[in-house]
């Protein structure tokens, strides 16, 4: 949780991040595309609506402007939300769907 941290004073939202990865991770899930699926951040920042995935768009952006060397950090901070996630810590969140 404390990589999440570094980034929640740029979220506009950063309480509902991990319910917010839930619905981004369901979303690509149920994707069937007609066009071959983004090949780099910038490409999926498209995807990132604003109203819908906020938080996920802001570290979108983010991750277009650090170098590569960052890729380390998403890869660690995606496996402290999984197991965030497993724990159910997205309580408190509205649901994006409704």
């Amino acid at each position: 949780m404390t990589i999440l941290v570094f980034w929640q004073h740029d979220l506009p939202t950063p309480s509902c991040l991990l319910s917010e990865l839930k619905e981004w991770q369901y979303f690509w899930k149920q994707y069937t595309p007609t066009l071959p699926l983004p090949g780099n951040l910038i490409e999926y920042v498209k995807y990132a609506d604003v109203d819908m995935y906020p938080n996920i768009r802001v570290l979108l952006i983010i991750g277009c402007t650090h170098p590569v060397s960052s890729a380390d950090l998403w890869l660690a901070t995606n496996q402290v939300i999984s197991q965030k996630q497993d724990h159910g810590l997205m309580s408190g969140c509205q649901d994006l769907h409704s």
